[in-house]
């Protein structure tokens, strides 16, 4: 199960349309005459309305396999219509459940892929009003669809998050590649790795088995393409907003863009994943972008050291 602010990437967001029978869905009841078939009353909201910009990245609420991606005549993009594509896109759990995210203006999984719970999948869109609609159907024998429709919330969904955040530490890479694991022990396979001057998020320090040289600590990672995985950090630094003049940001969004200079119309050089840190040492006013503040931020170390991010976009957090 996963929070709203995860499924819609911690934007501002509102519900509103619930599960179930509402004024909205008693007197449009034939919009949604489909959830006969799924268990639900005459004039039942089959699905969860989420009020979110469009355009605004969506991250799959469950594990699974993709069953439709594209275009339905009931969860359509106003924009796009049924084109390929838009409209809805719908999983199937390991455990025979269907999830329906509908209304997306861009689908970036296709039909037989495998997708992991907190991967980006696409867009949202617009149909009577920019929003998401959530939807889940799980395995019943006892109709003749083999699916009852049932509240997201509660299901794959928690209207808050299920627990308050972790502030993490930071640990900035002393070594020219530090290793990341699935477990804090060396003798596992690493599946994938940071470059010094990288900064790494993690949420738990834990204790394992002595490494020399160092400290016999590993740090799950808390964001970024390694979330959940281990890092050694024998060789990192453990680093503060503030040391050095240095301010800390976590992209939010799917992507963010580097570029050589802060103005927008300049080619991109390379891009942070969504939970990766910038390290920003200074941050100076550009052109103004829409939404978001007019702010730049040049990246003290990693990869991009001296390059520039835009952190006006509503999608990075600074810690304090």
């Amino acid at each position: 199960m996963i929070s709203i602010d995860d499924l819609v990437g911690n934007v501002s967001w509102s519900i509103t349309q619930k599960f179930g029978k509402t004024s909205f869905s008693i007197s449009h009841a034939g919009w949604y005459a489909y959830g006969i078939h799924y268990g639900l009353e005459w004039g039942t909201h089959p699905g969860l309305d989420i009020a979110i910009p469009v355009l605004t990245p969506l991250f799959s609420p469950v594990s699974g396999e993709v069953i439709l991606s594209g275009g339905t005549s009931v969860f359509t993009n106003v924009v796009g219509g049924t084109d390929p594509q838009t409209g809805q896109l719908k999983i199937r759990t390991d455990d025979g459940s269907h999830v329906i995210l509908g209304h997306m203006r861009r689908i970036d999984v296709k039909e037989g892929e495998r997708v992991d719970q907190g991967q980006h999948v696409g867009l949202s869109g617009y149909n009577n009003g920019p929003h998401v609609h959530v939807e889940i159907r799980i395995p019943d024998a006892s109709l003749d669809s083999g699916l009852r429709i049932v509240s997201p919330i509660g299901s794959i969904l928690s209207e808050n998050p299920i627990s308050q955040p972790t502030r993490p530490r930071l640990f900035r890479v002393d070594a020219d590649v530090l290793s990341v694991h699935d477990q804090p022990l060396m003798d596992i396979q690493s599946p994938g790795e940071y470059q010094r001057g990288e900064v790494i998020p993690c949420n738990t320090v834990a204790l394992a088995q002595e490494v020399k040289p160092g400290e016999r600590a590993w740090g799950q990672i808390s964001g970024g393409d390694f979330a959940g995985k281990w890092v050694y950090l024998g060789f990192t630094t453990e680093v503060r907003p503030g040391d050095n003049g240095v301010q800390f940001y976590i992209v939010t969004a799917n992507t963010k863009n580097i570029r050589i200079s802060p103005d927008s119309s300049v080619p991109a050089v390379g891009v942070y994943t969504r939970g990766s840190i910038l390290p920003i040492d200074e941050v100076v006013d550009g052109e103004v972008v829409d939404p978001g503040q007019r702010a730049w931020g040049k990246i003290a170390q990693g990869p991009f050291e001296g390059r520039w991010a835009y952190l006006g976009s509503q999608s990075t957090l600074k810690l304090t």
